[in-house]
């Protein structure tokens, strides 16, 4: 029994670990992260199949490879993942949001559209997930809901990742509002982030354009 505790102790601290660095990586998106993150998943998933937490992290995490290398067989990995996630909690909030991301990787937007609208009443009190729904929105086309969902997100969680403000940004210049888009844009400080720069300048040319 001793032995069988230690086990268990094992396997909870792996499937923590493995949830931290998926949130790390939220946190950041350093694609350095990437590999790392899919492999802890993966043992945490295999020790805790019905762990549906655990399966949408790890959907995510192979989606997250796809965007790095391109590779199909990484949203064939995904898909499972959000099966096997949703198969045990059809209302789980980060596997809802990847089954969105899968839809529009694979050009679904019908499908992606409706799974969206289905999507929002779950995170919506979920800064990160929700402000992901809006991303996806912004894909579709979507820019006055892309920046609602966007806006709630950041007022959930004043303390956000400063990247937001650059989604706000090139979605408020989209929509020709050009006080609104280089007010978000000072706000943003990334210096690795060429469009913040961009962004301003745009916003600044476009704007004397008018005066």
């Amino acid at each position: 029994h001793a032995a069988q505790n230690r086990d268990l102790d094992a396997d909870i601290e792996s499937s923590y670990a493995a949830l931290l660095s998926y949130f790390d990586y939220l946190g950041e998106i350093d694609l350095v992260k990437v590999e790392p993150t899919v492999k802890a998943l993966e043992r945490a998933v295999a020790h805790e199949p019905r762990n549906a937490l655990l399966a949408g992290a790890l959907a995510g995490m192979n989606l997250a490879q796809h965007s790095r290398d391109h590779k199909p067989e990484a949203v064939q990995r995904a898909r499972q993942a959000v099966r096997q996630a949703l198969a045990v909690e059809p209302n789980n909030p980060q596997a809802s949001t990847i089954l969105v991301a899968i839809q529009l990787v694979s050009g679904s937007l019908d499908a992606a559209r409706a799974a969206l609208e289905r999507l929002v009443p779950i995170v919506w009190h979920h800064p990160t997930l929700l402000f992901l729904a809006g991303v996806c929105y912004s894909v579709l086309g979507d820019r006055e809901r892309c920046l609602e969902l966007t806006r709630r997100s950041m007022r959930l969680n004043p303390n956000h990742p400063g990247y937001r403000y650059l989604f706000v940004a090139i979605e408020e210049y989209r929509c020709d509002n050009l006080e609104e888009a280089l007010n978000a844009a000072e706000h943003l400080r990334s210096p690795g982030w060429g469009w913040a720069p961009a962004i301003r300048a745009a916003a600044r040319y476009n704007r004397l354009r008018r005066v």
